[in-house]
């Protein structure tokens, strides 16, 4: 357990936790290290600018001619770098061999060493670019990140193994080898036949087969990925356009929707800057029906899900995180199913605005591929819909009508984000990691229904035809096995000539040994005892 523990851990951290608990959590801790480094370079006489009025705080360099704005936003605000240090904590936790109080202090120890270094981080990006220039500030936060995680983790190491004397791996030289271990070694034996320990390591080598695989799986990756053209998105100077290899597979962005007259507006290049997205994007549909109010529709482009801001969280838990009332008078709030396959879920919010107006926004959102000239990747969109009124109370014909849009248009998307030859093997695939599973589990019930008949087989054999000594050796293995479950060699043949009048020696104990497991009694395994390589015994009865 002790080994795989590691593992499973980092599969479990694989797992993103909820993108508003992660908002919430950046906005306790931005605003804290926004105001240290604000304190720092004040110190230092740097003419900086916190600015918390809208989103995430800011520090605005008082530069010539135009100031600099340095937004700490989600992945600036030490979230990203603490999941890490979270990880590499457990990690030292479950590999040490110290008491459970220690383990904890390593998380205590740790986390205010990461958000010290996290302000340090804040504080020169903007000391940088005051002294030298932005680009280079910039080009310091792209890297900074990684610097972060391994300072960090190097201190936590170290303060671990000096201040609270946690010893995380103990060096294999001051383990002593056994009198037998020599002997064994002139003998070429890989394991020590008394002690078990490991005495040569063994030399990988990769086949020529395995190179051949290596280079063909390689080889079909290229192909797949120079020959599959999947429909991508492109942003232009007024929409988002769809591409394809096939003229007719061109289409609009948004659908037309009956009774409505679909306009685009502008592009929101301000707040492209301030939030630092590709594209915001403003349409509007305008209904045939006057009576009916004008539906606006806008659509957000970014390259990470955490610059596109959720509503609740700049209104409302930004907010409350520092204290403070919501911007806005919640009056309903909920999710909205909009497809069933696949399950697309948007967020209905109806608030009303302290300047005496209700807004009305069903927004969800999506990923798409993109055509950015030079290659194809991935963007996250949020596809905004929203309507204006001066009435308290929000008319249920608005939500319809806002639910029926949103419905449309999630529907209307699915086709063309389906349509690469890629996302059409994912149900394949699917079924394919079903029928393995299945058939991973019916494979191993059967061999462990013929393992065992097999071992009473061979059980009833031996107690047949064995001889008294090698029927003593299985009773000692039996009754060691009850305090240890891995029994080196030597502590076999010390318990078995302990109080017999019969010896063994070492040779004659290693022969009974490896005859019992050619029959399927006992087995040999591979473990570590105080970070050493050992081979040990296991009995399967």
């Amino acid at each position: 357990l002790r080994v795989a523990l590691p593992p499973i851990l980092f599969f479990l951290f694989l797992i993103p936790p909820p993108i508003d608990l992660l908002y919430a959590l950046s906005g306790v801790t931005a605003n804290l290290k926004t105001q240290a480094s604000y304190t720092i370079l004040r110190a230092l006489n740097v003419p900086v600018t916190l600015l918390q009025s809208y989103g995430p705080p800011t520090l605005q360099l008082e530069t010539k001619p135009n100031p600099t704005s340095f937004t700490i936003d989600l992945p600036c605000s030490g979230v990203y770098s603490l999941v890490a240090f979270i990880i590499f904590s457990a990690f030292l936790a479950v590999i040490s061999k110290a008491p459970a109080k220690k383990r904890c202090a390593i998380f205590l120890l740790g986390l205010p060493i990461f958000e010290a270094l996290n302000t340090i981080r804040i504080t020169a990006i903007v000391y940088i670019a005051y002294h030298l220039n932005e680009e280079t500030a910039l080009l310091f936060h792209s890297t900074a990140g990684i610097i972060l995680v391994f300072v960090g983790m190097t201190l936590t190491l170290l303060i671990s193994e000096k201040a609270l004397g946690i010893k995380i791996l103990q060096s294999e030289g001051k383990a002593e080898n056994c009198p037998t271990c020599d002997e064994s070694l002139k003998r070429r034996k890989r394991f020590c036949l008394a002690c078990g320990r490991l005495l040569q390591k063994p030399r990988l080598r990769i086949s020529q087969e395995a190179w051949a695989k290596a280079i063909l799986l390689i080889i079909g990756c290229l192909i797949v990925a120079t020959t599959l053209k999947a429909p991508t998105f492109a942003i232009a100077k007024n929409s988002i356009e769809i591409l394809s290899t096939e003229p007719e597979q061109v289409t609009g962005t948004l659908p037309e929707i009956e009774g409505y007259r679909l306009k685009f507006l502008y592009r929101d290049t301000s707040y492209e800057r301030l939030a630092k997205q590709d594209a915001a994007l403003v349409y509007a549909y305008y209904p045939e029906n006057r009576s009916k109010p004008v539906m606006y529709a806008s659509i957000n482009v970014a390259d990470t899900l955490s610059n596109l801001h959720s509503w609740e969280v700049c209104l409302i838990s930004l907010q409350i995180s520092r204290g403070r009332y919501p911007l806005v008078e919640v009056l309903s709030s909920k999710d909205v199913r909009l497809t069933d396959e696949p399950p697309i879920v948007a967020r209905y919010l109806a608030f009303r605005s302290p300047r005496n107006y209700t807004q009305i926004i069903l927004y969800w959102f999506e990923r798409a591929p993109f055509n950015n000239g030079i290659t194809v990747e991935q963007k996250y969109v949020r596809i905004n819909l929203i309507i204006l009124t001066q009435k308290p109370e929000v008319p249920k014909e608005f939500e319809e009508d806002l639910i029926s849009t949103g419905k449309a248009i999630a529907s209307y998307w699915e086709p063309i984000k389906g349509k690469a030859l890629i996302s059409l093997g994912i149900p394949a695939l699917q079924a394919t990691l079903a029928l393995s599973a299945v058939s991973f589990v019916l494979i191993n019930i059967a061999k462990h229904t013929y393992e065992t008949k097999r071992l009473e087989r061979n059980l009833r054999l031996f107690l047949n035809l064995a001889t008294k000594r090698e029927k003593k050796i299985l009773n000692v293995l039996k009754n060691l096995s009850e305090e240890k479950r891995g029994l080196e060699t030597q502590d076999i043949l010390k318990a078995f000539n302990q109080g017999s009048e019969e010896k063994l020696n070492l040779e004659e104990l290693t022969k009974i040994l490896e005859n019992l497991e050619k029959h399927g009694l006992i087995e040999k395994d591979i473990t570590i005892i105080d970070d050493t390589i050992k081979q040990v015994w296991k009995t399967k009865i």
